[in-house]
């Protein structure tokens, strides 16, 4: 035991040691955010971009097209969307297509004070859950109201002044889509009445997504919680994406340790002519 190298503990490092670090790497930055650098996208600077156009009174509708299960991906640029358009002045008119777009909305007010300071009816409305794809997004484009004749809450759409300066395609200043659903808005209202669409996608739709982007259909797209954590970066509003790339990082920059000190023993062993 006395003349082992540190390349034969090395060797027999018992592997527990190894699944610790993996725990010890993960937990941290979820606790406490490193903030590593990085890259930011064009893709993700063109959609944070284009939310800095947005003039005070401008009307945006938000299409909250994603379930809990994707919530880890997106809902953190969606944190930051909501927050850049409130410091804005813009006027939010949100809805989904998922059937649990009610408790995404409830964790967005959750995550986004700013929203309880707004005056509802005014200044933001959430509407609900809707159904149907191409179809519903043209009714809305022509009529909302024909869509929608009453919000998530029973109040009907007559009675909410916002609603009467937003009842079709041309009076809103930009859609802006959640993990899925672009193709209804790009074709329906992108297409037919120009209005501009962008947004996230979970990460398994980003190759989906690119051609949208590349042929000017969408102006900017955000990607995964890679994406989301660009845009917490980009508007300085650290949070749960940055945390989830610290750990995925982290934990990548271990494993490429790990595997060049278990190669370390056997390069020694050939160096020193053994097998």
């Amino acid at each position: 035991m006395a003349n082992q190298t540190i390349f034969d503990r090395l060797d027999k490092l018992d592997r527990r040691v190894y699944y610790w670090l993996i725990v010890l790497v993960i937990t941290w930055p979820l606790i406490s955010p490193i903030g590593l650098p990085i890259t930011i996208k064009p893709s993700t600077r063109a959609l944070y971009g284009g939310l800095q156009t947005v003039q005070e009174g401008d009307v945006v509708l938000i299409d909250i097209f994603m379930s809990v299960s994707t919530w880890p991906e997106c809902m953190g640029g969606l944190v930051v969307e909501t927050n850049t358009l409130i410091d804005r002045g813009a006027r939010l008119v949100y809805m989904g297509n998922s059937v649990d777009v009610a408790r995404s909305w409830d964790r967005l007010k959750e995550l986004v004070p700013k929203l309880q300071t707004l005056e509802y009816g005014e200044d933001v409305v959430f509407l609900g859950y809707y159904a149907g794809e191409d179809a519903a997004a043209a009714q809305m484009a022509v009529d909302m109201s024909s869509v929608f004749p009453a919000d998530h809450y029973g109040r009907p759409i007559a009675e909410i002044p916002l609603m009467s300066d937003a009842n079709r395609a041309a009076d809103f200043a930009m859609v802006l889509f959640t993990a899925e659903g672009e193709v209804k808005w790009i074709q329906q209202w992108g297409a037919a009445y120009g209005v501009p669409v962008a947004g996230m996608g979970i990460a398994m739709k980003g190759s989906a997504l690119a051609p949208y982007l590349a042929s000017g259909d969408i102006f900017g797209l955000a990607v995964g919680v890679r994406g989301a954590a660009e845009l917490e970066a980009l508007a300085g509003m650290p949070a749960a994406a940055t945390k989830t790339m610290d750990a995925i990082s982290s934990t990548h920059l271990l494993f490429v340790i790990l595997i060049i000190l278990a190669n370390l023993p056997v390069i020694y062993s050939k160096i020193k002519g053994g097998n």
